[in-house]
């Protein structure tokens, strides 16, 4: 009996496309918040530097809306930032027993908000200048692993209540990254 040797080859090839394409599938499912953020930023709201942020007509139309929360971006302390604080070499020592090796950058908030009510007395949903985004992996207070989108924002000044909630908590070994406001995407519009 003969067998059609060629076809062994091609079928081969096809296993290996399916396995190929079933490890993709399984690597965007496990990272499905990111997947889903990354599109949203690149195909609904994506913002250059410098483009005006608006609040989404949602939030600006439903007053039980007050304020939108600003945060600020936490990064993990290194050597350079312990070098460069005003200690003696005793608490750097110190300092550096506890340092966090990771990359993990959190969020907290700033205390500051926007005033919707102040944006609908001006008939303006502009909540500031776009800078520049962030993905942010945390853990929800329900233990579920999610992925943040925001948006670094330069807010329009007379809407802005820098002291209106009681700033988060830095933890332990986090330092703030920049002096910048991040905003929610949920809370955004382009338009």
């Amino acid at each position: 009996m003969l067998t059609d040797s060629s076809s062994y080859p091609k079928k081969k090839y096809f296993l290996y496309i399916f396995i190929a394409i079933v490890f993709l599938a399984a690597i965007g499912w496990i990272n499905k918040d990111l997947v889903m953020r990354y599109y949203h930023y690149s195909k609904i709201h994506h913002f250059g530097t410098g483009d005006s942020v608006y609040a989404r007509d949602k939030v600006f139309k439903d007053t039980s809306f007050k304020a939108i929360t600003l945060y600020r971006l936490l990064r993990p302390l290194t050597d350079k930032d312990i070098d460069e604080a005003n200690l003696d070499n005793g608490k750097k020592m110190l300092a550096r027993q506890g340092l966090n090796n990771s990359s993990d950058l959190k969020i907290v908030s700033s205390g500051a908000v926007i005033l919707l009510d102040n944006l609908r007395k001006n008939k303006n949903r502009l909540l500031g200048i776009f800078k520049d985004k962030v993905f942010i992996t945390d853990i929800a207070h329900t233990g579920e692993k999610l992925t943040l989108l925001l948006y670094s924002t330069e807010p329009v000044k007379n809407i802005l209540a820098e002291k209106y909630l009681i700033p988060g908590d830095v933890p332990p070994g986090y330092i703030y990254a920049d002096k910048n406001y991040y905003i929610m995407y949920w809370d955004t519009s382009d338009k």
